[in-house]
């Protein structure tokens, strides 16, 4: 037992002061974590917590084997008694390993996006075909692009540019089409919220002197349908028309990013394709 508590509490113990630092500061943890890599804790970890199984398992065929070194420590938490420092370090150890985990793991992913739209004159029409449809003429240029959480990552893109490629930022390889939140104010008045998915995105009539028209397919699940329908927001009728609607966009991750389609933009040299992307840091915009 004193060579099992021992090393149990030197790599606990180990582990809780490095995770920590990393934690609390990551350039200076780096340094650390290079000599000692945070794997090299997992398999000491893996290990002690293999022995303890081990060790627990053998006590339950032979409760009272006295070569069992968790037998006190079994015997003083079935009493309700708390844990020795020992297995306490461990025990916050592996937490502070777990977070520091889910830490890198979010650095790796990259930020997840979420886009934000506006319109006057939002239109919802059924068309011949049954089909419930968002439209405007009166879309604004630009849609917000901003980071989820932890992230804090903010930008601009063109609105037509969003839509040209809304199949490639959001497909069945990512998670699949996006769900949307429709704010929608009629005579100054905030009337309702509808959430529906966008199964598809078009643009009309891009070659318009007034302008593009922008067309959003609607799809509702029997959740957000037993919410606010849209046959609610339609009135009964086969249009409808709301002063102005505000459009949040559910979120799609880093890779994902929205390519202009059909321009050559800063870091692209090659033209237009899913390499030319718009992200932080692209001043020059699109060219």
């Amino acid at each position: 037992m004193p060579i099992y508590s021992s090393t149990c509490t030197l790599v606990a113990l180990l582990a809780v002061g490095l995770l920590s630092l990393a934690a609390a500061n990551d350039d200076v943890a780096s340094r650390h974590l290079a000599l000692l890599h945070p794997m090299r804790l997992v398999r000491a970890l893996d290990a002690l917590r293999h022995g303890r199984r081990a060790h627990q398992e053998k006590s339950k065929e032979h409760p009272d084997d006295p070569d069992d070194p968790l037998r006190h420590l079994r015997r003083v938490q079935e009493d309700g008694g708390q844990p020795t420092t020992c297995e306490a370090a461990l025990a916050e150890a592996e937490q502070n390993l777990a977070a520091y985990e889910e830490k890198e793991k979010e650095k790796e992913e990259g930020p997840k996006y979420l886009f934000v739209q506006m319109a006057d004159q939002c239109i919802f029409q059924t068309t011949d075909s049954g089909n419930l449809v968002l439209k405007s003429r009166h879309f604004h240029g630009d849609t917000v692009k901003f980071s989820d959480r932890p992230f804090t990552y903010e930008e601009e893109i063109s609105t037509e540019s969003f839509f040209d490629s809304f199949d490639y930022t959001f497909n069945a390889d990512n998670g699949g089409k996006p769900n949307a939140a429709i704010t929608l104010v009629q005579n100054d008045e905030s009337k309702d919220v509808v959430v529906s998915v966008f199964v598809k995105a078009v643009v009309k009539h891009k070659d318009d002197p007034d302008g593009p028209t922008y067309v959003y397919k609607l799809e509702q699940s029997d959740e957000q349908d037993s919410v606010t329908s849209l046959s609610d927001v339609m009135g009964g009728k086969d249009k409808m028309t709301y002063d102005h609607c505000s459009i949040f966009i559910d979120s799609a991750g880093a890779q994902d990013c929205v390519p202009y389609v059909c321009c050559v933009c800063c870091g692209c040299a090659d033209g237009p394709g899913p390499e030319c992307c718009v992200c932080p840091g692209c001043a020059d915009g699109p060219g």
